[in-house]
């Protein structure tokens, strides 16, 4: 499904006030809001603070900020899930030197039943959408307004069916957020910068990749958002193995 932007985009230095939300837009940060039943976008600026946020703005960092890592850890009534999936991803080498403060946002997905060799009961497991910071955020990022920092593929309406994925442009590169009934799952950056037959390979070897793990489930769509549709993207989308459309 491919969107185009129906809000107006402007230069003016200053944004709204009321509920701003700072992106990492396609040709860099952009200012969004809603006055009414409007939606007002101001930008781009090459940083947040260009865009002079009014207090209790929300940045939206970008996927350049955080590792986004869909991870399985078991159920266990006497233990936190969130302490078994820090454990579970400092297994991997993800945490580094600093695990207490590395793992920045968690949220559960679905539980799912698997059986155990020996055992009459299934055991449990829980999926986890996890973000890691792999480095501070940028100095020119940090905006003082911010009420909070979040990440930009949970703050934005997931497409709607039960697995979905969304493609939209980042600063410059293309980014896919992948969802499951409507939680926000993972975030990856593609290395092509092109809509062609090289990323619909990448981005099928992705999602063969993730089905594989149990992570995500038959994907049902996939949405392009752009400003300006690249005249490619029906092209593209027919590539591509798994169900789309213009």
């Amino acid at each position: 499904m491919l969107f185009r932007s129906s809000a107006a985009k402007t230069k003016t230095s200053r944004a709204t006030s009321g509920q701003v939300f700072l992106f990492p837009g396609p040709e860099g940060w952009e200012a969004w809001s809603l006055e009414g039943a409007q939606a007002r976008c101001v930008g781009p600026a090459p940083i947040p603070k260009k865009l002079r946020p009014p207090p209790g703005a929300v940045l939206c960092l970008p996927s350049r900020a955080f590792f986004s890592v869909p991870i399985w850890v078991p159920v266990v009534e006497e233990t936190p899930a969130r302490d078994l999936a820090a454990l579970a991803l400092e297994r991997k080498g993800l945490l580094g030197a600093n695990p207490d403060s590395a793992v920045w946002s968690m949220e559960p997905i679905r539980t799912q039943a698997v059986p155990v060799n020996g055992q009459e009961e299934p055991a449990l497991r829980q999926l986890d959408a996890s973000a890691i910071l792999g480095t501070p955020f940028e100095e020119n990022w940090i905006v003082e307004e911010a009420s909070r920092y979040e990440i930009s593929g949970r703050v934005l309406p997931p497409p709607t069916s039960g697995s979905s994925a969304l493609l939209r442009r980042e600063l410059g590169r293309w980014v896919v957020d992948l969802y499951s009934s409507g939680k926000w799952l993972h975030c990856q950056p593609l290395l092509e910068k092109d809509l062609g037959p090289n990323m619909a390979v990448e981005l099928g070897a992705l999602l063969a990749q993730l089905e594989a793990e149990g992570v995500l489930e038959e994907l049902q769509m996939l949405a392009v958002r752009d400003n300006d549709p690249p005249p490619e993207a029906t092209e593209f989308l027919a590539r591509l193995s798994f169900p789309s459309r213009v």
